[in-house]
């Protein structure tokens, strides 16, 4: 069931970029949803960059790279957060 869920979810934030609906398209439950979702990827994306940091006292360039990949996602779902309220 929480599969189900997450999947749910899932298409309904591809629904939502794929139309590129405005947030006054959205229930409150739905924004909440997406806002959820959201949140926990945001989450996700800070633990890999800590993951990466704490590899090595010096961030290699490789490293920093893929850092700098992470962040700029980061920066677009926190954009997309605020999109939705």
């Amino acid at each position: 069931k929480l599969f189900d869920l997450s999947l749910k979810n899932l298409k309904l934030h591809y629904f939502y970029k794929k139309h590129n609906m405005g947030a006054q398209h959205l229930t409150q439950k739905e924004k909440g949803i997406l806002y959820e979702d959201m949140l926990r990827r945001y989450q996700q994306l800070q633990e890999q960059v800590r993951i990466i940091k704490s590899k090595n006292f010096e961030v290699s360039d490789e490293d920093q790279k893929q850092i700098n990949m992470i962040e700029a996602t980061m920066k677009r779902i926190y954009n997309d957060t605020q999109k939705l309220f």
